[in-house]
């Protein structure tokens, strides 16, 4: 699963990349984001698919607020939301 995968990466990056160094930018906040940005998105899934479509859109809405800016899915997450604001209730 992909937050697994953040999670070894996060594990796996170098002290400078984990704590910071002048000369290196840190990659720990897309990793967190990332992370977020997954487990936001899974919530507002399984929200959908019970049909309790209004916590869907607020999942949703969050992944876009975080995401928006760099991520290569965001047009994935407007869709999802799109579809649980259509979804009857």
């Amino acid at each position: 699963m992909a937050i697994d995968f953040l999670g070894e990466q996060e594990l796996l990056s170098s002290p400078e990349a984990k704590y910071g160094s002048s000369n290196e930018q840190s990659s720990i906040p897309f990793v967190i984001r990332s992370r977020e940005i997954l487990h936001r998105k899974d919530k507002g899934n399984k929200a959908f698919q019970y049909g309790r479509h209004e916590e869907a859109v607020k999942h949703y809405s969050a992944v876009v607020l975080i995401g928006v800016a760099s991520q290569p899915f965001t047009t994935i997450y407007f869709c999802n939301r799109a579809a649980a604001y259509q979804a009857p209730n």
